[in-house]
């Protein structure tokens, strides 16, 4: 039961307020990322492995047809794509277990613009130059950010 959200006595568990923490805090920017609509969800494994099981099993998709050049990751995350009419975002999330406290530093190489909007780092929105085409963030295990390409 060390991965349950519920204990064998019907209790939540540490998992359980984890989640839920996460889950109101990305309802603070929910209206950004509602006015788009999801295209895919692309599992990126950490650089040189092959990724954990869950993350295998999302499957092999990769970028094709969005801005996303390439991502690079010191853990497994996974990278929902979202359109809305021209413009692009992108949920960027660290799979970790909540409880393994690693963080995941991640490299996005992205093929247009020079500014993005980053949501769910800070209490507040941060536009964000990015650094020859690349954004870099650090994501605690179970966070995410939204990322709005301008």
């Amino acid at each position: 039961y060390e991965y349950c959200m519920l204990h064998p006595d019907g209790t939540p568990s540490p998992l359980y307020y984890a989640v839920q923490s996460e889950l109101a805090r990305i309802s603070a920017f929910s209206n950004v990322y509602l006015a788009y609509d999801w295209v895919k969800t692309v599992p990126v494994a950490k650089e040189g492995e092959r990724g954990s099981q869950a993350l295998r099993l999302l499957g092999n998709i990769d970028f094709t047809d969005t801005a996303i050049k390439k991502v690079k990751t010191s853990e497994d995350v996974i990278v929902g794509c979202f359109d809305a009419e021209k413009d692009e975002a992108f949920m960027l999330v660290n799979y970790g277990n909540p409880n393994g406290k690693k963080n995941a530093m991640v490299e996005m190489e992205i093929s247009k613009g020079e500014y993005v909007a980053v949501y769910g780092l800070d209490s507040q929105p941060q536009i964000v130059k990015l650094e020859k085409g690349k954004l870099s963030v650090t994501l605690p295990a179970g966070h995410g950010c939204f990322v709005v390409l301008l």
